[in-house]
């Protein structure tokens, strides 16, 4: 156990674009757009709404798999507690602390977090395939001992 924030070693993680994620999410697009298919609506109605999926869909992958949009996360560095960096794509850097509603499993890791001086929450999908095996590993263990930590 670290006995000062002062004494922690940086954590960083980079990341890159998921073929894992990139899957899950034309699975769970396709498969809107096929249930949305199916529904017996206004063919004006139905065209906005796949419309809307499909916006949906363009920007999360763009967002979150490819890390194309400026506003994507690039990396995630822990300064040691709840304190992390959020390192976007166009050079900013943003302080955040991370919310206990997060979660870390070996297939798939959805942090959440509190950025500061804004008001919405800000999460962040760690697939296995999006980082080095080492790195991801250590993320896991991390995320646990801190949530165990909490919960003492």
């Amino acid at each position: 156990m670290i006995s000062s924030k002062r004494f922690a070693v940086p954590f960083r993680v980079g990341l890159r674009g998921s073929f894992l994620l990139a899957g899950m999410l034309l699975f769970v697009y396709g498969g809107a757009l096929v249930l949305l298919s199916q529904y017996e609506l206004a063919w004006g109605v139905k065209l906005v709404l796949m419309a809307a999926v499909a916006a949906s869909f363009v920007l999360h992958f763009r967002r979150s798999v490819m890390l194309l949009s400026t506003r994507a996360v690039s990396s995630v560095v822990n300064e040691g507690g709840e304190d992390w960096l959020l390192n976007l794509r166009n050079g900013e850097v943003l302080d955040a602390r991370l919310l206990g509603s997060s979660f870390a499993h070996p297939w798939m890791t959805i942090m959440h977090f509190a950025v500061e001086g804004q008001r919405r929450m800000r999460a962040v999908v760690i697939m296995p395939d999006a980082t080095d095996s080492t790195s991801y590993r250590r993320l896991l263990v991390r995320l646990r001992n801190g949530a165990a930590t909490a919960a003492a």
